[in-house]
């Protein structure tokens, strides 16, 4: 893309324990420059970003960019929105891009105050159509979604005759990422044992991810492929169902073939542990699924429900096995076509490295979400 016009940007991020859209945010930022693109942040909490020096300097904390919805968020508006407002001015702000739909009211008031254009991406379904009017979206000027199902939806919502909507794919910084592997190792309690094949997913263990779908699939297959670990890496947020979840493996006796890693802040070693990644989201279509290509970044093949945005990233037969949703005994017989098949598992995983480097590298996101904010600019 050839455009020698310098752009400021300033991105704003409000949520916290965000790994993934942590490293996205960084990666997109060290690239936009070869862009020419001038990012800035402002943040709800900058302890976050603390691994992160690139942004020193170039980092603003404004406390509370979530909290509208609160009675003390809403006194908090007009200071909050001020601050906004001068972190356009005394950089002289091109655009607002809103990384979290949750930041994005006071960062309206703000982009309205200063007339300077905005576009906040959406990255969540919901399933209430007045969900999205709430979060102020029919308001927006422009909006980036991270896969053409989102945007579809995002559509469906408010209606197709708005200009301003973009289709702009999550990538990741590969060769960090890949890296990562090898300067960090799964601690030894976590470790499978020596032999077994691994099926892994990576996910917040909530009840709409549904890791309980994988643990009553793992007890079928167990059945007839007893050397397979079930290793499961992610945070249960809400107590009672981590209780639950962990009885299902005592019911289903898998204590021997299932391990919950919890949250990890290095992912990346989990990843390369997997022969295979599962992926199940029966409950909510997923709007794009980060971890798919992490997963593919290290070679490895994808099993997934057939929902959401996954299909724009996992080619059926090609770089994984998608999946009718919810049905257990399609997705076991995906599984167990992949242990049984090392061959197989390792032409989808080269498929799927190939598929990254192509479509979802960090770098090709930067370049693509430079065009929009230079498309917005323009206007």
């Amino acid at each position: 893309m050839v455009n020698n016009k310098s752009l400021k940007v300033l991105l704003i991020f409000g949520h916290r324990n965000k790994s993934g859209a942590i490293r996205m945010i960084s990666g997109v930022s060290n690239h936009l420059r070869e862009f020419g693109v001038e990012p800035f942040l402002a943040v709800e909490h900058k302890k976050d970003f603390e691994n992160y020096p690139e942004f020193s300097g170039k980092m603003s904390e404004i406390g509370g960019l979530t909290g509208w919805r609160s009675l003390s968020g809403k006194l908090a508006a007009v200071p909050i929105i001020l601050k906004l407002a001068r972190l356009l001015k005394i950089h002289e702000i091109d655009v607002i891009y809103v990384h979290h739909l949750a930041a994005f009211p006071y960062s309206l008031a703000a982009s309205r105050l200063m007339s300077v254009p905005h576009v906040v991406a959406v990255r969540n379904i919901y399933s209430k159509k007045s969900r999205y009017k709430k979060l102020m979206l029919h308001r927006a000027d422009n909006i980036l979604a991270a896969s053409a199902f989102m945007l579809t939806a995002v559509n469906d919502s408010l209606g197709e005759n708005r200009a301003g909507r973009f289709v702009v794919h999550n990538g990741i910084d590969i060769a960090a990422f890949l890296s990562s592997s090898i300067e960090h190792a799964i601690p030894e309690c976590f470790r499978p044992p020596e032999g077994n094949v691994v099926v892994g997913m990576v996910s917040a263990m909530d009840r709409n991810k549904d890791p309980q779908f994988l643990l009553k699939v793992a007890r079928d297959i167990v059945d007839v492929e007893p050397g397979v670990s079930f290793l499961f890496a992610g945070r249960f947020p809400d107590p009672e169902y981590e209780r639950e979840t962990k009885s299902l493996v005592e019911s289903l006796r898998l204590r021997e073939h299932v391990i919950f890693a919890g949250h990890q802040k290095e992912i990346s070693p989990f990843f390369a542990a997997f022969d295979i990644l599962a992926h199940p989201s029966p409950r909510r279509p997923e709007p794009f699924g980060l971890v798919l290509i992490e997963a593919m970044a290290h070679g490895k093949p994808i099993v997934a429900s057939k929902l959401g945005g996954i299909p724009e990233i996992v080619v059926h037969n090609h770089t994984g096995i998608l999946c009718e949703p919810d049905n257990h005994q399609d997705f076991a017989r995906a599984l167990l076509k992949l242990i049984r098949e090392p061959e197989l598992r390792g032409e989808l995983g080269r498929q799927g490295s190939k598929r990254v480097q192509e479509h979802f590298s960090i770098r090709k996101t930067a370049e693509a979400m430079t065009e929009v904010f230079r498309t917005i600019a323009d206007k």
